[in-house]
């Protein structure tokens, strides 16, 4: 459901997350909504470590920007 021109982006910024544990990683992208529509979102994630230091949980927030992007 992630735009296609987005795939890579999103790849690169969950791996960073996972990367990064404890930062809160951003990023913009599309999400198909419908048959014929998509959605500006807004990601964010942050990666939990356990007491090792392993990451054991991506934990993220998306917000529907969709009406920001079109004012732009």
């Amino acid at each position: 459901r992630i735009h296609p021109d987005d795939r890579s982006t999103v790849d690169e910024k969950l791996e960073e997350s996972r990367e990064r544990p404890g930062d809160v990683i951003e990023w913009e992208h599309r999400l198909r909504s419908s048959r014929t529509r998509y959605k500006w979102i807004l990601a964010r994630s942050i990666s939990v470590q356990d007491a090792r230091g392993q990451v054991y949980r991506v934990v993220g927030l998306l917000t529907d920007i969709t009406e920001r992007r079109e004012a732009e």
